[in-house]
């Protein structure tokens, strides 16, 4: 990411400032919601279609947006079958997976947690994938109370423990002595 910050002049890509901006705005019209869509039409390129679908699931979990069964389901499909079609997770795979835990029901993200997630730490840079383990595992944690899923309380925590055995985070730390106090 610095890398491409400077290579770019110290400026950052219509992509990153895209990004930057849906990650600190809480509502999106839907004339940017569809300048979304229209950009992943003109270029192919579905990260903008990940995004507003991303979006658009988040703000139905949070009750901000009603969406009929049918078009739930399209979103889903589009951001499962994105990521079954990626062998190794990276650093945008997992925010997705992070951000829309709640469309998976908990043997998928079990069988995710095992395949993709424990192995990107074998080539992911560590400083970034400390980070962003954490926000998972909190996501996942708060998930597995929404759920009320015992199961997934013990799968989270279990990661977290290895992470604040491993990375030494005092917040990591804390947030694992809380959940399990």
């Amino acid at each position: 990411e610095e890398y491409q910050f400077l290579l770019n002049n110290n400026t950052l890509t219509s992509k990153q400032q895209l990004s930057n901006y849906l990650i600190t705005t809480n509502y999106l019209t839907k004339e940017q919601e569809n300048e979304l869509l229209k950009e992943y039409k003109k270029t192919g390129n579905i990260y903008y279609r990940l995004l507003y679908t991303q979006r658009i699931l988040i703000d139905q979990y949070l009750g901000n947006r009603k969406l009929t069964r049918s078009e739930t389901l399209t979103e889903v499909s589009i951001i499962k079958k994105y990521l079954e079609g990626i062998d190794t997770w990276g650093h945008y795979e997992l925010s997705i997976f992070s951000n829309c835990l709640f469309i998976f029901d908990d043997e998928y993200i079990y069988h995710s947690f095992q395949r993709s997630v424990t192995k990107m730490k074998a080539y992911v840079d560590t400083a970034h994938y400390s980070e962003l383990l954490s926000n998972f595992l909190l996501n996942g944690i708060h998930l597995s109370f929404h759920r009320s899923s015992v199961f997934l309380r013990k799968l989270f925590l279990g990661g977290w423990k290895k992470v604040s055995d491993r990375y030494k985070h005092t917040l990591d730390l804390a947030r694992y002595k809380a959940f399990t106090a």
